[in-house]
């Protein structure tokens, strides 16, 4: 479904209540400092614009 609409806008729930965390990273130097903090297991990232 997502392949076919590209450009919809899907709201998600933070916090406690979906478990669900928004980690924000700035710029390539901390992108690789939280795969080296996370021992590079990572889930597929996700990116949305708040």
């Amino acid at each position: 479904m997502l392949e076919a609409y590209k450009e919809m806008n899907i709201g998600l729930v933070l916090g406690q209540a979906s478990e669900l965390v928004e980690v924000d990273t700035d710029g390539d130097k901390a992108i690789e400092l939280l795969k080296e903090w996370s021992e590079r297991d990572l889930p597929e990232k996700w990116t949305y614009i708040l």
